[in-house]
């Protein structure tokens, strides 16, 4: 049975909750390169950027981690005035970015994973098993709470593994035992990347026959994903022995459009201005050009990105639309989602 956050009655002390929009704007691939790392916490220090996901078999992992402890806005920041004094400030949260196509599997120490392509064919012709998951999976977990001393302030996927089917099986399983491991204990939140591909867009280049495809493979993983995570205990997942899970995800995402040279100033000033009520969460890969990886870590649109998370224009969008920016913990954990919900019922925030 799906569990949602009802709606209810407001509170007393908002008795009239303002209509707010709530954006988590994520950056990732943390740890990759250390030139991807500089441009990721130079986009949280001065741009939109709330929070990271981390590659933990990154060939910078290590020094990102500390990277990210030690960063702090600007009290000159205009989104964040007093951000750089405050107590609560303790650097750029990060996530777990579950990898299983590039690098080094952590849980043997040698053997060397498919590559983005060569995995999700794989899992197409069902080579990838539940076993080899979990493995890695655990041992990834393990890295993180090494690398960091804490739980992931949330969970994706590197090349959207999380939602094809054999990995979200295995998620639902492991995940439920994270949640109250949390400073503030709560669902652990997850990215389900479900967007519009056809909405209206400035500036929109038709998608290549192949981009596509793989968006609406990706499109179709998200919602069968979603509906597991959603439906612990439907004929899907007999096996549950709970009738809920701690899971929770916004409910509105962009992100595939906004990727590298595809993404314009016109593109995401106007992808701001419509953003809906509610919590949603910005997909970004900002950074510079790397010397190792794909084409698109050593490419200049990396850069691109990063230009226009920091762009004033961009900030003082966000912030004439009263947008609040925020992360998962932050904002899962907070009256935020009290609020989001006596505004807009249970359409906003899916608690699983």
């Amino acid at each position: 049975m799906s569990t949602a956050l009802e709606a209810s009655e407001p509170s007393a002390s908002f008795s009239t909750p303002p209509i707010r929009r709530f954006l988590i704007v994520t950056a990732d691939d943390l740890g990759y390169a250390p030139e991807r790392d500089a441009g990721i916490i130079k986009g949280y220090e001065e741009g939109i950027i709330t929070q990271a996901s981390l590659l933990v078999n990154g060939s910078s992992a290590e020094s990102a981690v500390q990277l990210a402890r030690h960063a702090r806005r600007s009290s000159t920041h205009p989104l964040f005035p007093s951000s750089s004094s405050s107590s609560s400030d303790t650097g750029l949260p990060l996530g777990l970015h579950f990898n299983l196509t590039e690098g080094v599997c952590l849980h043997d120490g040698e053997s060397v994973m498919l590559g983005k392509e060569g995995f999700w064919q794989a899992t197409r012709e069902g080579k990838i098993t539940r076993d080899y998951v979990a493995r890695e999976l655990k041992a990834q977990m393990e890295a993180f709470r090494r690398l960091t001393g804490h739980e992931p302030n949330h969970i994706d996927g590197h090349n959207h593994i999380h939602v094809i089917p054999v990995v979200a099986s295995v998620l639902y399983e492991y995940l439920p035992k994270l949640g109250t491991s949390l400073p503030t204990p709560m669902p652990m939140p997850i990215r389900i990347p479900i967007e519009d591909l056809d909405s209206d867009m400035p500036e929109s280049p038709a998608f290549t026959t192949k981009q596509r495809g793989f968006f609406e493979e990706i499109l179709t993983h998200a919602k069968a994903a979603h509906s597991l995570w959603c439906e612990p205990t439907s004929s899907s997942n007999p096996a549950s022995s709970s009738p809920s899970a701690p899971f929770v995800s916004s409910t509105h995402f962009l992100g595939l459009r906004l990727m590298g040279s595809s993404n314009t100033h016109a593109k995401l000033t106007h992808a701001l201005t419509v953003l809906p009520i509610g919590v949603s969460e910005y997909m970004c890969h900002p950074g510079y050009a790397s010397m190792i990886g794909d084409e698109f870590s050593r490419s200049h649109e990396r850069e691109h990105e990063l230009n226009l998370l920091c762009d004033k224009n961009i900030l003082n969008t966000v912030k004439h639309q009263d947008i609040q920016l925020t992360h998962s913990q932050e904002y899962f954990s907070s009256e935020a989602v009290a609020i989001t919900t006596a505004t807009n019922g249970n359409r906003n925030v899916t608690l699983v």
